[in-house]
């Protein structure tokens, strides 16, 4: 896991509050981006990138939602869309999968998509960070016997990503 990846998890504890609301109304999916031009500019160049992936947690693991599943799942698509993923680089694609039993028979999930990488401060360029310049988001709730189809979801949010950085980066 990254440093203080773990920060990411509390947001989506909330966003699985609202959830239950919205599928209680009849909306079975929410989702969100930081996915714009600007943030696109940020893919530019990237030529191989790392897949970390923060996993659902116990509870979704035992009901078939796991995280050695979604790497590969990740890391697959990417493959297949001719970009480089390497175990250790300072660029890496964050999936961040959250599945919170609500009921029974029921699991809140969320789940972010971001891109990380060293990015410098204009005010002191000395001092380097790495931070999240792109991400697209989304959360929903499912029952326990359809757990494994946040599979998908995923999946197509890689996509958005694929398509994101394809537009940056044509293939030669």
């Amino acid at each position: 896991m990254r440093p203080m990846a773990f920060l990411s998890r509390r947001p989506s504890i909330t966003r699985a509050t609202a959830v239950l609301f919205a599928a209680s109304l009849g909306i079975p999916a929410v989702a969100w981006a930081l996915d714009s031009y600007l943030t696109r500019a940020t893919l530019k160049g990237i030529r191989a990138i790392e897949v970390v992936v923060d996993g659902p947690g116990p509870d979704a693991e035992r009901d078939g939602l796991g995280t050695p599943q979604i790497y590969a799942d990740a890391a697959s698509r990417l493959t297949q869309a001719r970009i480089t993923v390497v175990p250790r680089s300072p660029e890496y694609l964050h999936v961040v999968v959250t599945a919170e039993k609500e009921s029974g028979d029921l699991y809140a999930y969320s789940i972010r998509v971001e891109l990380n990488q060293p990015v410098t401060l204009i005010r002191n360029p000395a001092l380097a960070v790495v931070s999240g310049t792109w991400s697209v988001e989304g959360c929903g709730a499912i029952a326990t016997a359809r757990l494994s189809e946040v599979r998908s979801r995923v999946a197509d949010l890689v996509d958005t990503f694929i398509k994101a950085y394809r537009e940056e980066n044509p293939k030669p």
